[in-house]
């Protein structure tokens, strides 16, 4: 019930009950009322004023007396047996809604790693020559048709992720495959000349680098040094060259040729620049 409701009762409640009250005094004084009509109008005037009280303090009895509009106890009913209180009403957001980037951005060039110089793998080109102006130009040539032991074989792995190999010989009768590392146009000046061997097993014991031997096998998965070299322009511009195959000495002394257990690996050759 609204406010304006609540004091339009409050006003006539309390007329009525100025009007009967001095009705009741003056009725009381009188000598003509016999004594029990005195003593009803006295009980209804107390029952009115019970009334009255009720009805101003009370508004919840009010409405009930009257016929207002009675409060909805099931929602109480149901939020005192229920220990967990009703959800608030979700606010409307005024926030500004998040921007998200439209891609992922790359990482900045300062993060990756860097290599110093120049590496020739199995993923380099395959031509036979390099031109040896600049820019720099790098060859990773493999000599085919080897005979009975047949051409460079490649499996993924290594440095770069893929990798030349052929079998080992035997026989003094045999040619077997080998792969160029080619340098081109490179900047003149002092390098180590590194050798990365993949981690892979039966790697040959004899191989020939240029002109050194070394066991294989015994570097698997790792980078080592091999020599230093200065290189220097001629008329044609700068160029390094070094070869790889299977060590000679290693063919034994019978003839014809058969293959062996081991391989050879053609992986990787890095020119590292010295400060």
């Amino acid at each position: 019930m609204n406010q304006s409701w609540t004091e339009i009762v409050a006003v006539a409640l309390a007329t009525s009950l100025v009007t009967f009250i001095s009705g009741l005094i003056v009725n009381l004084v009188s000598d003509q009322m016999k004594p029990r009509s005195k003593l009803f109008l006295a009980f209804s005037g107390v029952a009115t004023v019970i009334l009255t009280t009720v009805v101003v303090a009370y508004p919840q009895a009010r409405d009930r007396i009257f016929g207002g509009d009675s409060p909805d106890t099931s929602a109480t009913s149901t939020s005192s047996s229920s220990s967990k209180p009703s959800p608030p009403e979700k606010a409307q957001s005024t926030s500004t809604p998040k921007r998200h980037p439209s891609r992922t951005p790359s990482p900045s060039e300062s993060t990756a790693p860097k290599i110093r110089g120049y590496i020739a793998s199995a993923r380099s080109s395959t031509a036979s020559e390099a031109d040896n102006r600049p820019p720099a130009k790098i060859r990773f040539w493999a000599y085919e048709g080897a005979d009975v032991i047949g051409s460079v074989r490649f499996s993924t792995g290594g440095y770069a992720g893929r990798f030349g190999w052929a079998p080992t010989a035997i026989g003094k009768d045999c040619a077997v495959p080998y792969v160029r590392f080619i340098f081109g146009g490179i900047k003149t000046g002092k390098y180590d000349v590194l050798i990365h061997t993949p981690d892979v097993p039966n790697l040959a014991h004899q191989v020939d680098i240029s002109d050194q031997t070394i066991d294989q096998s015994a570097h698997r998965g790792e980078w080592f040094r091999l020599s230093q070299e200065k290189i220097t322009a001629d008329s044609t511009g700068t160029s390094y060259e070094l070869s790889m195959n299977q060590s000679p000495a290693s063919f034994g002394d019978n003839h014809g040729c058969r293959r062996g257990a081991e391989r050879v690996a053609f992986d990787a050759v890095w020119l590292r620049p010295l400060a």
